[in-house]
């Protein structure tokens, strides 16, 4: 049998990570790749314009993560990948790997604020990036073959089940 290649995305706040660490752990032999760890392994990618934060390394970060998943792979691996990216880096890492299973997390922007309110400080992102996510994320071709999960009054393990759900 073909091993697994899943990827959670969605907006800030909509659970990607919780629910891909959940769905890895479901999983037999599997590991679970964060997009922002590989992000924040660059440090000279974040750049300030109009007193916001950007990102300029999005087709990197995608390269990345393909030559990740492949790896693991090719040594009888199931992968999933949880995080939110540009379509730079989905269309590069869709160039070097074939993905079984697309899940686009998608709860209510309320319950979004409402998670992210509940975040470290650090980690707090704030109703204009939450907007910027939801918006870009409705918008972009890339993300139109995901499948959408409203989770918004779903636990990460009512997720984690619909996902199972599908692939299966």
């Amino acid at each position: 049998m073909k091993n697994l290649t899943i990827v959670v995305t969605g907006p800030t706040g909509s659970g990607k990570t919780s629910v891909s660490l959940a769905l890895a752990k479901k999983l037999d032999k599997c590991v679970f790749i964060e997009v922002d760890h590989i992000k924040h392994m660059i440090l000279s990618g974040f750049y300030k314009q109009n007193k916001q934060w950007l990102y300029s390394e999005w087709k990197l970060v995608g390269q990345t993560i393909g030559i990740m998943t492949n790896n693991f792979l090719a040594n009888d691996f199931n992968v999933v990948i949880g995080g939110y990216m540009h379509s730079d880096g989905w269309t590069s890492l869709s160039n070097q790997v074939d993905i079984t299973h697309k899940f686009l997390l998608n709860p209510s922007k309320e319950v979004i604020k409402i998670r992210d309110n509940e975040r470290d400080s650090k980690y707090f992102m704030g109703e204009e990036a939450i907007q910027e996510h939801i918006e870009y994320l409705a918008i972009n071709t890339v993300f139109e073959d995901f499948h959408g999960i409203d989770s918004t009054e779903q636990t990460v393990e009512q997720t984690v089940d619909e996902i199972l759900d599908r692939i299966s």
